[in-house]
Parts: structure tokens; sequence; C-alpha cells
């Protein structure tokens, strides 16, 4: 199966409602006063923070296979919140 179709099956197991996407991009709003990677640094520490992993889950895998459904600064705090998981899963 392709990345992107392994993409699509995730957001359909995790079912990813309209409300996260709409929540995340919200999240994001709320700080465009800062430089984008500013911005991507906060909405990626309030998800981390505040989300469930599941909830992450279905988000990166929504921003991977439709990401023009997001605020560009939703898909940086994507990428930044893989990139933190890549390195957390590194070091054990």
């Amino acid at each position: 199966m392709s990345a992107s179709g392994r993409a699509r099956a995730a957001v359909a197991e995790h079912g990813l409602d309209r409300d996260l996407v709409r929540m995340a991009n919200q999240i994001a709003r709320q700080f465009t006063y800062l430089a984008d990677d500013d911005a991507a640094a906060k909405v990626a520490y309030h998800l981390h923070a505040f989300w469930e992993p599941r909830m992450i889950a279905g988000l990166e895998a929504h921003a991977e296979a439709q990401p023009a459904d997001f605020d560009p600064i939703v898909l940086a705090a994507t990428r930044l919140l893989i990139e933190q998981h890549h390195e957390t899963a590194a070091t054990h």
C-alpha cells in the first residue's frame, strides 16, 4: 500500500471528523501575531499538551492525506510533532 493509501486508511481508522480539523485551524489562528516558526511551535505544544494521542495521530494522518484542509501553521506544527516523536523513539 502506498504512503497516501496508508494515510487515507489511518484517517478512516481514527475517524477524524471535521471538528478536529476545525479545532486545529482555530488554534493556529490564535497565534497569527507570531512569526510562522514560533506559531507552529506554539500550536505543536498545545496539541501535545492538550490533545489525546489518538487525536494527534488522526490529525497527522489527515494532514498527510488532505493537507489543503489545514492552515499552513497546523501543517508545520504537525511536522514538528512527527519530528519530536521520531526523536523520542530514537532515544528509547
